[in-house]
C-alpha cells in the first residue's frame, strides 16, 4: 500500500511511512553546523571536510529514540513516537537526496537515511515525541499494481485502454502503445512497476 500525505519535513529532517516501515532523513551537515556555531562563533563549515563528517559518524538506533553522534559530539537525540525494531532496522548515506542540493542543484552535503521497522504495523501521526502531530484524516492510501490478483490487474488494464483509445483502434500494436503511454503516468496504477507485455497478452486472450 502506498501513502500520500503520511509523513513531514522541517529544518533538519523529513519523514514518511507505509504501515511496517518508517522512513527519516536526517539532513546532517546542517545539524552539524548548527551545531558548531553554537559552540564557536567562527566554526566554518567551508573548513571541515565531509569525508570526515561521514568517517566520524556515529549512529545508535535503539527502540525508542535515534541518537547520532559526529565523533563524541552528540548532535541529534530524540525520543520515537512509538517502539521500532532495531533488529529489523538500518541506515545509509544517502548523497543523492534532495535535501541534499543547493537551489542549483549542486550538491553541498550529504544525508543520513533511517529506515526503521515499526513494531506494530499502524499509521503514526508523528516520527518523534516531540514532533508536531499530521493530521491522518488528510492521509490517502493507493494500492500498488502487483498486490491486485491477475483477474483485477486484467479489469484494471482493459478499464484504461478503453479511456485511452479515442479512435477506437483494436489494433494490436495499438493496444501496447497505449498502454505503455499510461503506464507511468501520474496516478497511474502502473507507476513503478516496469511495462509487461505478457500482461497485455494474457488481457487480448
Amino acid at each position: 500500500m502506498i501513502y500520500e500525505n503520511s509523513g513531514d519535513e522541517c529544518e533538519d529532517y523529513k519523514w514518511n511511512q507505509t504501515d511496517n516501515e518508517l522512513t527519516c532523513e536526517v539532513r546532517i551537515v546542517h545539524i552539524y553546523k548548527k551545531y558548531m556555531e553554537l559552540r564557536d562563533n567562527n566554526f566554518n563549515l567551508e573548513k571541515t571536510s565531509l569525508n570526515d563528517i561521514k568517517r566520524l559518524l556515529r549512529v545508535e538506533m535503539k527502540t525508542n529514540y535515534i541518537k547520532i553522534c559526529i565523533d563524541k559530539e552528540c548532535i541529534f537525540l530524540k525520543d520515537l513516537y512509538l517502539e521500532i525494531n532495531v533488529e529489523y532496522s538500518t541506515w545509509y548515506i544517502d548523497e543523492s537526496s534532495e535535501l541534499s542540493k543547493e537551489k542549483n542543484g549542486e550538491m553541498k552535503s550529504f544525508n543520513l537515511a533511517l529506515v526503521m521497522e515499526k513494531k506494530r504495523p499502524s499509521i503514526w501521526n508523528k516520527c518523534f515525541k516531540s514532533d508536531k502531530p499530521i493530521d491522518l484524516s488528510k492521509i490517502t492510501s493507493k494500492k500498488r499494481f502487483n498486490e491486485f490478483d491477475e483477474k483485477s490487474k486484467m479489469d484494471i488494464m482493459r478499464t484504461i485502454y478503453k479511456r485511452e483509445n479515442n479512435n477506437n483502434n483494436n489494433n494490436i500494436d495499438n493496444i501496447h502503445n497505449i498502454l505503455k503511454e499510461a503506464w507511468n503516468k501520474e496516478n497511474s496504477p502502473f507507476k513503478g512497476v516496469e511495462y509487461d507485455p505478457e500482461l497485455v497478452k494474457k488481457m487480448l486472450s
